[in-house]
Order: C-alpha cells, then structure tokens, then sequence
C-alpha cells in the first residue's frame, strides 16, 4: 500500500520466439482497500421479544447485474469500483454478514450465479434456485440476469416451487383479446419486457410430527424484478396484477384452497402511491389512478377487475407507521423506494428491520451509488420475521410450531428501540434511468 509497481511485459509466440516488446509500465501508488458499509442498525419492535412462532430472517436485495454496470450509467463510480471481481466480494460478504435465513436476490447474472454466488453461498448453509430472463443472452454465454433465491438448509426445506415468465402471458392476452394484426402487434411490443418471478413453498425444518404440522410450518417465498422503465407504469402494474392472479391460484385464497403464510419480496420498480404498490397494499386501484393514462396500448382490465384477495402489509411500512423509507435507491439521477418486502400479517409477523442508511452517511462515500463501499445502487432490505405463535398486533393468531433463534450465526445488527419515525423525510425524484 502506498507504493508503485514498475510491469515489464514481452509478448512470445508458443514456440518460444520474440513477438513484441519488452514494455514497461509504471502504476499509480497502491491505494488500502476502502473499509466495508458501517452495519446497520435493526430497528426492533418493542414486543419483539414475545410471542414465540418461528423466528426467521429474510433479506431481498437487487444486487446491480455486472452487465448494466457501465461507466455510461454511472459516469461517478471509479472504473474499478463498479468492475464485478471487486463488487462480488462485497457483496458476498455482505449477504454473509446479514446472517438470513432466506435471501432473495435480483439482477443475478447467470454465469456469476454458477460461479461465484451459487458455490460461496452452498458453502455458507445455502441451497438455491434460479430463475433466468426470458430473453436471449446480451453478448455471451452466461451474460442474462434474473432471480435467485437461498435458503439456509438448516431451517427450510424446498416442498414446491414455481416459475413465472410475465412473457407467456403476455402472448396469451395479445392473441385472445386482439382485434387486429397491428393491434396484437401494439400489445406485445408494450409487453414483452422478459421479467419473470419465483415462488417457492418451504417447509420448515422442526421436530413436529407431519401429521400434526399446521400452514404455520410452511411459508410461500415469491422473489420477482418487475420492468424498469418510468414510462411504462401500465406495464409493471399488468405484471403485478398477473402475479397476485397466480398466488390466489397456487398459495392463498378460495382458488387455491389453501391459505398459506406469504412474503413477496424483490424490485418493484415502483414508487409508494405507484398503482404497483397501490394494488398490493390495498387491493384494488381507482380507475382515476394516473397509471391508467399511459395505458395506449389496451393491456389492463377495468380497474373494478384488479382487485385481489390477499391480505399484504408493507414489512419496512408497517415498522414505520405506514411510511415506506425516503429511498432504496440511491444514484445521482434517481433517489426513491423501489424494493419492498410484503407479508400477510394473519400468519407473520415483523420483529425488526435493518434501518437504510442516511443522506449524509451515504455522501460520504460518493454522490451516489454504487460506489466502493456500497456495491449495488440499491440498498439490502433486511427483516427478522415471525412465523406463527402469538401475533400481537398482526391479525388472527397462528399456533405456534417450535421456538427458534433468528439464525445459525450471530445476527450482525445492533439492536435498538424503533423511534416513532424511523426514516427521514421522503424524496422523490421524478425519474430513472433505463437499463433493463
């Protein structure tokens, strides 16, 4: 550290003979390592000791895939900063260090997922599964980002899982409901964007016998990456509408005939009072919301058939009187809250977060992210949750189905109190960039 390296290189053909060179090189003095992100504080409940159930954390984090992290988006961030061979430690020691118990992840790179993410985290207590893009591969072999989903093999175990390709029934809507040639051809150009979604169902590992096991021993993980696009409201709203559509029929409610104990979680790419975040938290939208403007295309039913049956909080709303944090993302031409992590309070309920960081800490590090503390340009959502036992405050009671810490390893957050506004003040920039 601090000093120069002097690089003498030749370049020599196989057999040995002289092709070009001797050149010397001279680098800048070696700069130190910057230091990981400061840990964040969980902010906890003041029950959150009580109430037994099934004590879990889940985190969902979009982790800035290595092929939309280019100098042309973030002209800011120092070349090597945003180069995925330095980004990936970060990362990898930052899941490691929250200690969850599931993790869902967006902006994965399919390569990245074989070879880094996939075999540090198996080595860590980890299974997984991913679900790539719908789309071919941008330039090689591996270069497609999607979802993945871990969970520590220790606590869960996978009893289903699903896939959802946003493309598929995109097609099936375009050829039914299409008048025309052109008209079909309008509807899969606005919605054909390639987002997919998982859903999974794991079963709780404990020593209740499966006779005796109740919905409490098992909960539906659904990781998603709506479409990015500002201008394409209609869009991601026509996505989440068909997600809830598919969670009636697999996990809750009538169609189903089951009811069980639900987290979705992922990168809405939308912003709280968004017809997204509207449908979820409230289920149903006004006909007069803006999103239905931009509708040119004819995709969305009539407000009065979105609607839904299942019952969702805001995980980070809900531990902050119904306000979402200022921010999930963080760069210079966009700061808003894009991430969520939602769960049916009838089954779980919230114990603590992981507080986002503020403005000034942020500042610190850059003028926006990524930046070679911080390695995605969002920030890791990070909850302890609990499954069944006594819900003070959620909903209905659930009967309990074993106590357990919240994970194998030491939680690294320091435990504190949660304030009656844990965020700052909201701001919302008016729009983001594309890149996916």
């Amino acid at each position: 550290v601090g000093r120069s390296f002097r690089v003498e290189v030749e370049a020599v053909k196989h057999d040995g003979s002289h092709l070009f060179g001797p050149r010397l090189m001279k680098t800048e003095p070696v700069l130190s390592a910057p230091p990981p992100a400061p840990k964040r504080p969980l902010l906890a409940a003041k029950d959150a000791g009580a109430g037994g159930g099934v004590r879990f954390r889940m985190l969902t984090y979009n982790i800035l895939a290595e092929i939309y992290a280019t100098q042309q988006m973030y002209p800011y961030c120092d070349f090597w900063a945003l180069n995925w061979n330095y980004r990936v430690v970060n990362l990898i020691r930052e899941l490691k260090d929250a200690a969850a118990d599931i993790m869902c992840l967006q902006e994965v790179q399919a390569d990245h997922y074989e070879k880094h993410l996939k075999p540090q985290l198996s080595d860590a207590g980890f299974d997984s599964l991913f679900k790539q893009k719908t789309r071919e591969d941008m330039g090689g072999k591996g270069k497609i980002d999607g979802c993945a989903t871990f969970w520590r093999r220790t606590k869960f175990r996978l009893a289903e899982h699903y896939g959802i390709e946003f493309n598929e029934p995109a097609r099936n809507q375009a050829q039914a409901e299409a008048e025309s040639d052109d008209q079909e051809r309008e509807m899969l150009n606005r919605l054909l964007k390639d987002n997919v979604a998982q859903i999974l169902v794991l079963e709780v590992l404990n020593r209740v016998p499966r006779q005796h096991r109740t919905h409490a021993s098992s909960i539906c993980v659904v990781n998603t990456h709506l479409y990015s696009a500002a201008n394409c409201p209609d869009v991601k709203l026509w996505q989440c509408n068909h997600l809830v559509a598919e969670l009636e029929q697999l996990a809750v409610g009538h169609i189903s005939g089951r009811d069980l104990p639900l987290m979705i979680c992922g990168d809405f790419n939308s912003l709280p009072g968004s017809g997204v975040h509207n449908l979820l938290s409230e289920r149903a939208i006004s006909d007069e919301h803006p999103d239905f403007a931009e509708d040119q295309a004819h995709i969305l039913p009539h407000a009065q058939d979105m609607t839904h049956s299942l019952d969702l909080e805001s995980v980070y709303g809900s531990m902050n009187g119904g306000v979402e944090p200022p921010f999930t993302n963080y760069t210079t031409g966009f700061r808003g809250t894009l991430d969520y992590m939602w769960y049916t309070p009838n089954h779980i309920r919230p114990l603590a977060i992981a507080a986002i960081p503020d403005e000034e800490e942020l500042l610190q590090n850059g003028p926006g992210m990524p930046n070679p503390q911080y390695s995605s340009d969002h920030f890791m959502l990070c909850a302890d949750m609990q499954l069944g036992g006594n819900l003070v405050g959620g909903g209905v009671g659930v009967p309990g189905v074993g106590a357990s810490t919240l994970s194998a390893d030491p939680p690294p957050f320091q435990s504190s109190s949660s304030p009656p506004n844990a965020f700052a003040t909201p701001f919302v920039s008016p729009s983001k960039p594309q890149r996916r």
